[in-house]
């Protein structure tokens, strides 16, 4: 499968090597500067897939199986795209999750959102020697998304959509980048009046967290509601296609009678992007 790419370079700065000196036994340290850039040529201090910055980063430093340590950065963080970590010598596995996920919660080898968005996973091996080296690392996106166009026009009550697939995931394991936690609640999105009396315009994106295996089928229920809560329009569209890093395109009418929902898949996410330097 091709996979849009953010590129990262690390580099292991021996000027930076520290030791702790009350401990002859204990294992040297360097700081490790992952530069973190994002997938085009021009360097910026933001993580960028898609023209949108991700609001998180996650490190989780590994040595011998077991968590060394954790290092989260967030879109405020001057240094998102160039966090450090100090590193004793030896091997390493270092995992990396970037996303724009709402309300993110860390577990034992997981990370949840709320709300899933765009997210990147990744793991590399490095050993820590001293030694001044650099090594790319490509993230890999690791989530779907569904695009729902409602094709016929929007009445001046609507004011949510809830979408609820009956297969969909939230978290990920950043250990083997797998899909974890079923979403438990529809997805709620809040629609502006401005959309209000519009006919085709009314567009909505919706991420999940995906495994990196095969295609897999989601029953999607989507349902209209006004100011009380009370459902205006309701469909559901059986055996929706989905897959990791393609976009589903759903489109059919809502409040009126019965055309159908149709659906096509898009490969725009496919496309490679890549740069060296």
């Amino acid at each position: 499968m091709k996979h849009l790419l953010l590129l990262l370079a690390v580099t292991l700065t021996a000027c930076e090597r520290m030791v702790v000196p009350t401990d002859p036994d204990s294992e040297p340290v360097t700081s490790v500067t992952f530069s973190v850039r994002p997938a085009q040529w021009q360097i910026t201090r933001s993580l960028t897939a898609d023209g949108t910055d991700m609001t998180d980063l996650w490190l989780f430093d590994y040595v011998d199986g077991t968590l060394a340590q954790m290092l989260h950065k967030t879109s405020s963080d001057e240094d998102i795209a160039t966090p450090a970590l100090p590193m004793a010598y030896g091997q390493h596995t270092v995992y990396f999750i970037a996303s724009r996920g709402k309300t993110p919660t860390v577990g034992t080898t997981t990370v949840t959102w709320a709300t899933a968005s765009d997210t990147f996973h990744q793991s590399v091996t490095l050993n820590v020697d001293g030694t001044t080296a650099q090594q790319s690392v490509t993230l890999d996106r690791a989530t779907t998304k569904m695009r729902i166009t409602i094709a016929d026009e929007v009445p001046s009550t609507l004011a949510t959509v809830e979408i609820q697939p009956s297969v969909w995931f939230r978290g990920i394991d950043y250990t083997t980048g797998e899909a974890t936690q079923s979403i438990d609640a529809p997805i709620s999105i809040t629609i502006p009046s401005s959309y209000h009396g519009t006919t085709g315009s009314l567009s909505l994106n919706v991420f999940g967290i995906s495994d990196a295996g095969d295609e897999w089928l989601s029953d999607v229920t989507i349902t209209a509601k006004d100011a009380n809560s009370s459902i205006i329009g309701q469909v559901t569209i059986p055996d929706v296609p989905v897959l990791r890093n393609r976009v589903t395109d759903l489109s059919g009418p809502l409040f009126s009678s019965s055309d159908g929902f149709s659906i096509t898949l898009n490969d725009e996410w496919l496309t490679p992007t890549q740069i060296e330097w």
